[in-house]
């Protein structure tokens, strides 16, 4: 797994973190690397949906299309 170098200050509120604040070349990585994130788990749920076809060799897609009916 690719890792992001974070250098992040927290503000508090009550001795509790309330806000994160990063570099903005920090944020702008970690925004990219969500997007890329969110594309793969699109293409994993993508992958779920389709129908399992079976798979034919370019040979018998040719023998299929010469044939005469």
């Amino acid at each position: 797994m690719i890792s992001i170098e974070q250098h992040p200050q927290f503000l508090t509120k009550d001795d509790r973190r309330e806000f994160a604040v990063f570099h903005y070349e920090e944020f702008v990585e970690l925004e990219v690397w969500l997007r890329d994130a969110a594309d793969l788990l699109k293409v994993g749920d993508a992958i779920d949906v389709v129908p399992e076809e079976p798979n034919a060799s370019l040979n018998d897609v040719e023998k299929e299309l010469d044939r005469d009916d």
